[in-house]
């Protein structure tokens, strides 16, 4: 199954260690962190997998401000 690309941007930083954990359990999402915002991009399988991201990163404190798929928000 090919899932959609998927862009979810979260306000603020999260830390390495999230980061981290964010890449090792979606291993073809990239992870961009800079102090204003961290973005998370690339291919999510369904809904199971988007909410298991979202979940992580809610559990590392952070705020999901946006999201797009396929480019589009």
């Amino acid at each position: 199954m090919v899932g959609s690309t998927d862009m979810v941007v979260v306000a603020g930083p999260m830390s390495d260690a999230s980061s981290r954990t964010v890449q090792d359990r979606f291993e073809h999402v990239r992870v961009t962190v800079s102090p204003a915002r961290t973005v998370t991009d690339g291919p999510i399988r369904n809904q199971s997998a988007l909410r298991a991201l979202l979940t992580q990163v809610w559990d590392a404190g952070a705020i999901a401000t946006r999201r797009s798929l396929n480019g589009h928000e």
